[in-house]
This record gives structure tokens, sequence and C-alpha cells, in this order.
């Protein structure tokens, strides 16, 4: 999963080379594979990153506008 995390930030930052959301994208992923580090990929669903975003908002991190 590592692997296509980094292809994505890649295209990420191809688009925007000068733009900040790739940063901010590759610390979110990050920090989602840290909280599901024990799970395989087939095991991750839907409401886990919902779970995830709640949980984020819900520390206080603002969402992207």
């Amino acid at each position: 999963m590592i692997a296509e995390i980094e292809r994505f930030i890649d295209w990420i930052r191809m688009r925007s080379p000068h733009a900040r959301t790739w940063r901010d994208y590759k610390c979110d992923l990050e920090l989602f594979i840290t909280v599901m580090a024990k799970r395989n990929a087939d095991e991750i669903h839907p409401c886990d990153l919902d779970d995830f975003v709640n949980y984020q908002i819900h520390m206080g991190y603002s969402q992207a506008q």
C-alpha cells in the first residue's frame, strides 16, 4: 500500500508542484496507515476512513476547503 500512496503523492505533486496539497495528503495518508497498521489492506473498509476523518475533526483538525 505504501507504493500506491507514493505514486498518488507524486501524481498530485506533478499536477500542482507549488501547492501544499500533496504534503497535506501525504501526512494524512501516513497517519491513516499508522492507525490501520495491524490490518491487511483487504480488511480496511470505507467506514474506517469515515471514522478516521471524524476522529481527526473531533481532535480539532480542520477540513480542507
